[in-house]
């Protein structure tokens, strides 16, 4: 550049004084401009370092930006925790010491296990649709009403209803006590909004369903147009937590009114919706529970279904000690015995899919301290089914009445004994009705083994058995004569040699039996009115235990054929369940020609041609077992099941297809 700056002063110019100022000004600035200067060492190496800190700097801000973010979801995540332990502390009882029953950790503890051997070991569903009955004789019948003294049908029907008032009370109470959880977030209220707008719209559809007067209900149209027009004027209830509780409590008031007043289905749903939607705060679980027990009060089943379905299934709220009250009425007079068993899952922490609704964990995410600590803590109340941890319900004396309700309505007297064992065991004392109901419904039916497991428990834990029977004073005598009943019903007689041997055989503790037998003595005999042993005879008892053992009988051939049954399904092997049919069949043979015979010969004309027949002759085998390749026996089974047409026939061994068709699935045609 310098050089060309020389060149340009050394150029011709004319002599004039713009040409000479110019060349001039150009000479001095090529004299006078500093040539370009190098960097020295020191400025390099500060250039370099500067830049180095710079980008290290950018990437520590960047890392602690991510730190900062992680840190603040923990502690997000943490406070959420802990307002839910706080919420739920409020909400249920506490697990440390007792609830309002007087009910521990530890006892409720024997409670659980008691219901999980009930679900674990519960009947199939075939003995429970039909269970084994007493043989249809007047003779038993009369001895049943005149000597055991056995309630009627419809007596015993009632008493296994639910008292709707105790019922109620206990919602209000939890209302008033235990305030419900809300949302915390613009998205957890929008959900919730949604979540329950979706109830609402399926209420108005089945009340649509249900109306058959095709009448206008204004209220009615009034929610349909409210729903539609996509209401959304929820708010927090943390913003007023004890203005929202005395607003659910009113919204509750008003919805037991409406369910009290005789209007049509279509009204009457249209002025519940309306007001739920009017509401200021989404509807809470105490809201639930009042429609639940309102709607099966009144006779309006699909409408509990439809709430129900709404908690397990659409909602995120924690269920009340009264909600499960509720849900088993809900499935005893629905007459559902395996939604009923499902609910006793739940309770207990059984079922994994979405358990009593408290708190269900995933091992993997069990990585956080305070997780682990809600593990480690009160370990009784939690359960491992799967790869969950599921927190279990907490019990009271009405759930666990309504359950043994729940059991007699099915017919299920043996784990209703099993339920009313873990009581005696646990200390909770039950209501002097529900027990003479269980002592009723098991004497009635002549259950045999709910007798045997009753008085096995009263003989293990007869202290606690005392004390429950004088809890309802007016009721001893009749408690007393029922337990004679009981222990009579068992076979046991006054003999203590016979005592001795019977308890023995049926594993009673015999000092336990004979103190129970004494002690019923001595309270019956204080007592004015006659008991059992004072109309005792031996021949009609022995007459009653006999069809008692009887119905036993029946019952279990009754769980042989549904084991035997369950044996024909398609998770065995082919060949085992050929055998399987062949065992069964042959058995129903035999069975039905015994019944041919028995039937016959109460046709007196027909006893000579009887007494001269002779079994039917069976065709012989004409076919050969063929033992085939899994793949050929696949295909076998195909063809077998395609050609419906084709007949069967027996043989001693086998029951098999004509000989044509194996030998074409023996090669692989089809």
């Amino acid at each position: 550049m310098q050089s060309l700056w020389n060149r340009a002063s050394q150029a011709h110019r004319c002599g004039c004084r713009a040409c000479s100022t110019a060349v001039n000004a150009l000479g001095r600035r090529t004299t006078t401009a500093a040539s370009r200067r190098k960097a020295t060492f020191a400025e390099i190496f500060t250039a370099c370092y500067s830049s180095m800190f710079a980008s290290a700097a950018i990437i520590d801000s960047m890392r602690k930006d991510e730190k900062r973010k992680e840190l603040d979801k923990q502690l997000e995540e943490a406070r959420q925790e802990l307002a839910d332990l706080k919420e739920q502390g409020k909400s249920l009882s506490s697990l440390h010491g007792t609830n309002p029953d007087g009910l521990s950790a530890k006892q409720m503890d024997i409670l659980w296990k008691a219901m999980k051997k009930i679900y674990n070991e519960r009947p199939y569903r075939k003995n429970i649709r039909y269970p084994a009955t007493i043989t249809a004789s007047s003779v038993t019948d009369c001895l049943r009403k005149d000597y055991y003294d056995c309630s009627t049908e419809s007596m015993l029907r009632h008493g296994r209803q639910i008292d709707y008032a105790a019922l109620e009370r206990a919602i209000m109470n939890e209302s008033q006590h235990c305030a419900a959880t809300g949302a915390r977030t613009e998205t957890q209220l929008r959900h919730e909004t949604t979540r329950f707008l979706s109830l609402i719209n399926a209420l108005l559809k089945e009340a649509d369903q249900m109306d058959r007067t095709n009448k206008t209900s204004k209220s009615f149209k009034q929610a349909k147009a409210l729903l539609c027009n996509n209401h959304s004027g929820y708010t927090f209830r943390s913003l007023d937590p004890k203005a929202a509780q005395n607003m659910t409590q009113e919204l509750n008031e008003s919805l037991r009114k409406i369910l009290a007043t005789p209007m049509p289905p279509k009204e009457k749903i249209g002025r519940l919706c309306y007001n739920m939607m009017v509401s200021s705060h989404v509807p809470d679980i105490h809201t639930y529970n009042t429609l639940i027990a309102g709607f099966d009060k009144h006779g309006l089943f699909a409408l509990s279904d439809q709430v129900i379905y709404s908690f397990f299934y659409g909602r995120y709220i924690r269920p009340t000690e009264s909600t499960f009250v509720a849900i088993l009425n809900h499935n005893k007079l629905m007459n559902r015995p395996g939604r009923f068993l499902l609910n006793v899952a739940r309770i207990t922490g059984l079922d994994d899919k979405s358990g009593a609704k408290l708190r269900k964990r995933h091992i993997d995410s069990l990585q956080r301290k305070f997780e682990q600590m809600w593990v480690m803590r009160n370990r009784y109340s939690k359960t491992k089914e799967g790869d969950y941890i599921i927190e279990n319900m907490p019990l009271n004396r009405a759930l666990v009445e309504e359950m043994m309700r729940g059991l007699l309505r099915f017919k299920m007297f043996e784990q209703a004994a099993v339920l009313f064992v873990g009581c005696l065991k646990s200390g909770l004392v039950l209501g002097s009705k529900i027990i003479q109901q269980l002592l009723d419904e098991c004497i009635a039916t002549l259950d045999w083994s709910a007798s045997v497991q009753l008085v096995r428990g009263m003989s293990e834990f007869g202290q606690q058995w005392r004390e429950m029977m004088l809890e309802g004073e007016d009721d001893v005598a009749f408690l007393v004569d029922r337990v004679q009943v009981l222990v009579d019903l068992c076979g046991f007689n006054t003999c203590q040699q016979s005592l001795s041997s019977t308890a023995k055989r049926l594993r009673i503790s015999e000092n336990g039996l004979s103190s129970l037998i004494s002690t019923m003595g001595a309270m019956s005999g204080l007592s004015e009115s006659r008991s059992f042993m004072d109309r005792y005879d031996p021949a009609k008892s022995r007459m009653l235990q006999l069809e008692s053992i009887w119905k036993e009988y029946v019952k279990v051939r009754k769980v042989t054929t549904a084991i035997e049954s369950k044996l024909l399904n398609a998770e065995h092997e082919l060949e085992f369940r050929e055998d399987c049919a062949i065992h069964i069949a042959e058995s129903a043979l035999e069975r039905s020609e015994k019944l041919r015979k028995e039937f016959a010969k109460l046709i007196p004309i027909q006893k000579r041609s009887i007494q001269e027949d002779k079994p039917l002759p069976r065709p012989a085998q004409t076919a050969e077992r063929f033992y085939l390749p899994s793949s050929q026996k696949i295909a076998l089974a195909q063809v077998s099941g395609l050609d419906r047409e084709l007949t069967m026939r027996w043989s001693r061994q086998l029951v098999s297809r004509p000989q044509p068709m194996l030998e074409a699935a023996a090669f692989g045609s089809t």
